[in-house]
């Protein structure tokens, strides 16, 4: 670790524990090709994030309509009918066996199980996680072709009382349209668990693998950094049988009266994966 090049060598590292039970929904457009840029991003974020997930995590996949008419459809469930079992029925579609949930993404959805746009998806989520105690995050890919109703206070109040009502965390995932949606990004940010990435269509992946590794398992790092007057810049470097990564956080300055120069700085960061469903 360093602060402004100054290798830092006294720290701490502690593994904050996180949640007994996560329930993670995922709602994207509907594709009618699996070649569509966007579609290949999801999946991939999705399929890496699957490398993370712990076995009693439950997962719920919604997609939603872009088209201009939409079909309506009539059922609740996101997946084909050779999927939908009575168990997973009785579960409110949502999956823990990680074999079927790469079935179900490689599958992907039928036109007519799509919902008619983001927020009767979301709806659709939450309804199932009501079921069932534990965390809940949902992840929301955004659509300039579905995304008028996300501008109007309307939509964003909808969303909040639906958030609220079911203790959902929102996070949502915004490429190569940055500004478009700032009312949808104060909401998702009004809550300290929510995040709102704005990113490229090929940065979704990454964007969404960071934001889900905090989930699943992260480290609290502590240190006592050197006297310093100006912004402060950490880079981290992580190493592991798996490789190295270096992230780089920036950390305003300290305020003396608030918080002395020998008070340690916490920094998070996700926790690098050993193997799969396994914190480093």
């Amino acid at each position: 670790m360093w602060e402004n090049g100054s290798l830092i060598d006294q720290y701490q590292a502690r593994l904050v524990s996180p949640p007994v039970l996560l329930m993670a929904g995922f709602v994207a457009p509907w594709f009618d090709s699996g070649e569509e840029a966007y579609e290949k991003a999801v999946r991939e974020g999705l399929k890496q994030c699957l490398s993370m997930k712990r076995r009693g995590d439950l997962w719920r996949i919604d997609r939603y309509s872009i088209e201009m008419n939409p079909h309506e459809s009539d059922s609740a469930w996101p997946y084909d009918d050779s999927f939908m079992t009575p168990e997973l029925k009785a579960s409110g579609g949502c999956i823990s066996d990680q074999d079927l949930l790469g079935k179900v993404l490689a599958a992907g959805a039928p036109r007519e199980r799509a919902a008619p746009d983001p927020v009767a998806a979301l709806e659709r989520q939450c309804d199932a996680f009501a079921k069932r105690g534990g965390k809940r995050h949902v992840f929301v890919f955004l659509h300039d072709m579905s995304g008028f109703d996300l501008k109007q206070d309307a939509a964003i109040s909808r969303l909040r009382n639906i958030a609220q009502e079911s203790s959902t965390v929102l996070h949502c995932i915004c490429p190569d349209v940055a500004g478009q949606w700032a009312l949808l990004r104060e909401l998702c940010l009004s809550n300290p668990e929510g995040s709102f990435t704005e990113a490229t269509v090929e940065g979704m992946v990454d964007g969404l693998v960071d934001v889900y590794a905090s989930l699943c398992s992260r480290f609290e790092i502590s240190y006592a950094p050197p006297a310093t007057a100006g912004p402060v810049s950490v880079k981290l470097r992580v190493s592991s049988s798996l490789g190295q990564a270096e992230m780089s956080f920036d950390v305003p300055p300290a305020q003396p009266a608030m918080a002395p120069a020998a008070e340690p700085v916490p920094v998070m960061a996700p926790a690098a994966q050993e193997a799969p469903g396994q914190p480093a």
